[in-house]
């Protein structure tokens, strides 16, 4: 067997005994590679350990929570091709506002954010946060759906993420050193 076929029934066993768990630490890693995306090619900044494993830290939470997400659309709609349109536009009305709040209150909060700076935050950044989500997440769901087998959704987004993951920690970064030159920078 070659190295490659073993690293992915490595993979594939895994991610079928310990789906959440696999989720939680590929997604972060990729949230991780975002970071580092942002900060070596954007920002151009010298590498910030500390920041990038706050970022990651989101993963433990985010990446079992879209895993559950796809399961319960995989629940209410089902697993035909034809409503993949639904379950794009249920989880861009409903899972993706709620998800991108959380992961910015939660960014905002382990970088040191006070209640004022996260309301301030939540009011200014956030629905421009969402808008950008709108403009490149609808039909990247929709090619998920349609098209990657359940249990790769996650991977498969993320994968097209690290690069949403660096324009999240640029423009979180950016904010906060606007705001509050004081709270942790990420």
């Amino acid at each position: 067997m070659s190295i490659l076929r073993r690293i992915s029934c490595t993979y594939n066993y895994w991610l079928e005994v310990y789906p959440y768990r696999m989720q939680a630490v590929q997604v972060a890693g990729i949230l991780g590679l975002g970071d580092v995306v942002a900060q070596k090619l954007i920002i151009k900044q010298k590498f910030d350990a500390q920041r990038t494993l706050r970022f990651m830290s989101t993963g433990l939470f985010l990446g079992p929570s879209i895993h559950a997400w796809f399961l319960v659309l995989e629940k209410l709609y089902g697993r035909s091709k034809k409503v993949a349109i639904y379950k794009m536009v249920t989880d861009q009305l409903i899972f993706a506002p709620t998800m991108l709040a959380t992961m910015f209150t939660y960014i905002k909060l382990v970088n040191g954010a006070n209640k004022q700076q996260l309301k301030k935050s939540l009011k200014e950044e956030y629905p421009k946060l969402l808008l950008d989500n709108y403009k490149i997440w609808p039909a990247a769901q929709f090619l998920n759906f349609y098209l990657i087998p359940v249990q790769f959704r996650v991977v498969f987004l993320q994968s097209l993420a690290v690069f949403w993951n660096a324009y999240i920690s640029w423009k979180l970064q950016m904010a906060q050193d606007a705001c509050n030159p004081k709270v942790k920078k990420y």
